[in-house]
């Protein structure tokens, strides 16, 4: 029972110890890849609140401009990204309802109709719609399309304003390398704490087994000395049983098949008593290399000619 139970407590992969510190790597995990993600989270939500408001406030700055008519207006835009009063600005246009191109940045643009989901929702809603579209230069710009009025309160148009986004992408670029910096921390800790829990449960398991071979010693020791004590009258009692089988031999007093129980029970106890002996000592297994083949023969020649 005691041996069972000791295997049964060296087999546990974990103790309490190491149930805590997992517990302690989750929390912290957790609270950090939380914090983290907010963080990010709100520098996304920053920028994209920044390029909003950026956008419309130059959206309105130019419904004040365009609600007086847009007569001889048909370089307005290709002028104020030359003269660069707003920083950022990646092209301007103005749409009608049905998507042609009223007024634009790039001239040669003008009079073309596109097909547009956004531009649909601006008319239809009279609220604005924000998205991020890539140009043909392969780069991603914030693209607002707000609605406006032309020559009267009538005519609704749609403004698009497309915005550069690179001067924004450092705050996220950096959100993204703290979040980055924060996981291999993570991972690092995590890794750290795998390797004490390693080194723990092997020094508890160290202990365990110094522990038993302790435990183990001490009950070899006493059945040692009990082998012993039972050899010493063992042995008076079979020497006893023999001399007098020899005696009864030789006079017929004493029935012999007595004796012989005595004298085979007493052979019984010392084989039990060797077996005692065999258990106190310490078990030495020494590992060598040996050849199969060879073993294979040994054996088969031990069948063939017992």
């Amino acid at each position: 029972s005691y041996i069972k139970d000791l295997k049964e407590k060296n087999k546990r992969p974990y103790s309490k110890n190491h149930l805590y510190l997992v517990i302690i790597l989750v929390a912290a995990t957790a609270v950090t890849i939380f914090n983290t993600a907010i963080s990010y989270k709100n520098a996304v939500t920053a920028v994209e609140d920044s390029l909003k408001l950026q956008s419309s406030g130059i959206a309105v700055s130019l419904e004040a401009s365009l609600s007086k008519g847009i007569k001889d207006k048909e370089t307005l835009f290709r002028d104020i990204i030359i003269e660069g009063k707003w920083e950022g600005i990646a092209f301007i246009a103005l749409y009608d309802q049905n998507g042609n191109v009223i007024l634009h940045s790039n001239e040669k643009l003008i009079g073309r109709r596109i097909y547009d989901d956004s531009i649909k929702n601006v008319i239809s809603s009279g609220e604005p719609v924000y998205e991020r579209k890539r140009l043909g230069t392969g780069e991603t710009a914030f693209v607002t399309n707000f609605p406006v009025h032309i020559g009267g309160v009538k005519t609704i148009a749609v403004l698009r304003l497309a915005i550069h986004t690179y001067p924004f992408e450092g705050i996220i670029r950096q959100a993204r390398l703290q979040f980055i910096n924060v996981s291999v921390m993570v991972i690092s800790l995590w890794l750290i704490g795998y390797l004490f829990i390693r080194s723990l449960r092997k020094s508890e398991e160290l202990k365990n087994i110094i522990e038993e071979r302790e435990r183990f010693a001490i009950i070899g020791e006493m059945a040692s000395v009990l082998a012993h004590e039972i050899r010493n009258p063992l042995g008076s009692i079979k020497g006893y049983a023999q001399y007098l089988k020899e005696r009864s031999e030789k006079d017929g007093k004493i029935r012999t098949d007595y004796l012989d129980i005595i004298v085979s029970e007493s052979d019984r106890l010392e084989l039990l008593t060797e077996d005692l002996l065999m258990y106190a000592r310490p078990l030495d297994i020494k590992k060598e290399d040996i050849r199969i083949t060879e073993l294979l023969e040994e054996v088969m020649m031990n069948i063939r000619y017992p």
